[in-house]
């Protein structure tokens, strides 16, 4: 039938486009993440931080628009429990969208919230104090103090002075 016919080359279609997909990755020699990945590495972060300081309900979604690694996954506080997950929230009180590595920034502070706002890396839909709150739960990052350069000043080398032999004379 038709739809089996279809379904038969949707799965031949997408697996010669995993497959050329895998190839131009090679060729160019770049390192893709695929979605799940890159979920996870995020995930990782929040689990190192304490929520235990929100005392609102909130379900953010972040949508992440990378070519490689784009998809949707959600940050929820609900009744005090804090989760995080590889799935779309339709009730969700904001959404984020932006670029995995923006986004990073963002709980890495290493980009502040207006900065990352109003430069439009990061576009929220919905409320935005609750993805400004997520941000602060991280700890800013620790900046080691510049090392001082030590401006030593360099002496010039001292032209070497000679000095005259003094002359023998000799009587004759």
């Amino acid at each position: 039938s038709w739809l089996t016919n279809r379904l038969i080359s949707c799965i031949i279609s997408n697996i010669c486009n995993e497959e050329f997909t895998d190839i131009i990755k090679k060729q160019k020699g770049q390192n893709f993440m695929d979605f799940i990945t890159k979920f996870e590495k995020i995930k990782e972060k929040f689990e190192k931080i304490d929520t235990s300081s929100l005392s609102y309900d909130f379900a953010i979604q972040v949508n992440m628009t990378d070519e490689d690694c784009g998809g949707a996954f959600y940050i929820a506080n609900i009744d005090g429990v804090f989760s995080v997950e590889p799935y779309d929230y339709i009730d969700n009180t904001a959404m984020v969208t932006a670029l995995a590595g923006d986004f990073e920034k963002l709980i890495g502070r290493r980009i502040g919230f207006d900065t990352a706002v109003n430069s439009g890396k990061i576009v929220i839909d919905g409320n935005p104090e609750h993805v400004k709150a997520l941000a602060e739960l991280f700890p800013k990052p620790v900046r080691k103090p510049a090392a001082k350069k030590e401006t030593a000043k360099k002496e010039a080398p001292k032209a070497e002075t000679k000095k005259t032999a003094a002359k023998k004379t000799t009587k004759k």
